[in-house]
């Protein structure tokens, strides 16, 4: 069986998942930003699963008002590759945190009701896509 996830994680994991842009930037010894590289939300999500995760520095509850943000919510997170190099990563969304924790709540209804059915019948989808 596997372990439950903390909800914050799997609210992360969506987010990944729901990004528009994702920008990654490698933190120096100083603590200045090497530079500023573009990166994707399946790359940031795999690297989570892995157990990289630091933690979660910001979170946009407001819509941003800056006119050349490429999406109105960002999140913005930290990584330790290696266990020595930190990563900050910032995320850029159309959904607000919200749109996220209830698209969460909808995954782990479908998945409970699908396992509430009989073996034979999980193949055919009948509770909707997870």
């Amino acid at each position: 069986m596997i372990p439950p996830m903390d909800p914050m994680l799997e609210c992360l994991l969506i987010a990944c998942e729901q990004a528009v842009k994702v920008e990654s930037l490698p933190l120096r010894q100083d603590g200045s930003f090497a530079a500023s590289y573009v990166s994707s939300g399946e790359t940031l999500g795999k690297r989570i699963r892995n157990g990289d995760f630091d933690e979660l520095l910001s979170r946009a509850s407001a819509p941003a008002s800056e006119g050349d943000a490429p999406a109105p919510y960002h999140w913005t997170v930290r990584l330790r590759a290696g266990g020595a190099r930190k990563t900050v990563y910032k995320l850029w969304l159309r959904e607000s945190p919200e749109q996220l924790e209830a698209l969460l709540a909808a995954r782990k209804e479908a998945a409970q009701a699908r396992a509430r059915l009989p073996h034979a019948l999980r193949q055919r989808k009948p509770w909707g896509p997870l």
